[in-house]
């Protein structure tokens, strides 16, 4: 039994050394990390909470975080060495209007969720805003973090509650988001910003009670003879309404929406 088990090794062997040499996957890596003990690096504020939002600018060697009323730009190569840092918080009027509706002061505040990089090398920011999403322009020079301070509205950008979950993507220079769209949190929504805003219709046959998860571009091949446009998928979670059951059935879901309307876009998405 023996001397068959060395055989077949080496009968292998040549087969293994020659898929080794013909793989697709036999290429460089784009970035090496060592693993050992002392390799790992952390990096938190004093006072500080909710680091809930990353984005990575390899172009500019950072790593951009979002947290509680704060945004930080990281060295990449050591995220314990902080470049730079840019304040946002709420003002203490929003805070009181923010508990009159029933909040409380932790949720009343300001969480930094969505960072994006735009087309011009600023970065799109949108916060809470103490349940009253508002979004920002933020730009890096000189190793500085600067908010411009041209406040948008953040509906259907950005969610109302700091702790729900949502999705969002910047594909050239428009934002699609899925969050939802009011306070409550009971209207959730899937969205394309830009000059001709597009949504989908709130039914809860589309969206019951949905946990988005993820977002992303699938662009058609160049060579596509069908002549349609580029897709957005969204990827997200849902309690099924199409099955008569005792309990909620939770079940993953796929939605394709399109990046581009061939004539003039609708109001909604149907």
């Amino acid at each position: 039994m023996y001397p068959l088990v060395v055989i077949r090794l080496f009968w292998l062997l040549p087969l293994a050394l020659t898929l080794d040499a013909h793989s697709p996957l036999d290429c460089v890596p784009r970035k090496t990390v060592p693993y050992h003990r002392e390799n790992g690096h952390m990096f938190r504020e004093e006072g500080v909470w909710n680091y809930s939002t990353m984005l990575l600018r390899e172009d500019l060697g950072l790593l951009l975080l979002g947290a509680r009323e704060n945004i930080y730009a990281l060295d990449i190569n050591n995220i314990s060495n902080k470049k730079s840092s840019v304040s946002w918080k709420v003002t203490e009027r929003q805070q009181k209007e923010c508990s009159y509706k029933g909040k409380d002061q932790i949720e009343c505040q300001n969480y930094i969720r969505v960072l994006h990089t735009m087309e011009d090398g600023r970065m799109y920011v949108c916060g809470t805003n103490a349940f009253n999403p508002e979004c920002d322009y933020m730009s890096y020079k000189d190793g500085e973090l600067t908010l411009e301070n041209k406040a948008e509205d953040g509906k259907g950008k950005c969610p109302f509650d700091p702790f729900q979950r949502y999705s969002s993507i910047m594909i050239d220079k428009t934002l699609y988001s899925a969050t939802s769209m009011n306070f409550l949190g009971s209207e959730p929504v899937v969205m394309r910003s830009s000059p001709s805003s597009i949504r989908t219709e709130f039914k809860s046959s589309w969206l019951h009670e949905p946990n988005f998860i993820s977002m992303a571009q699938m662009p058609e091949s160049r060579n596509s003879l069908t002549g349609d446009d580029d897709k957005v998928y969204l990827f997200f979670s849902e309690t099924a309404v199409e099955y008569d059951f005792y309990s909620k059935l939770v079940v993953s879901r796929v939605a394709r929406v399109c990046k581009v309307c061939v004539f003039v876009c609708p109001p909604r998405w149907h």
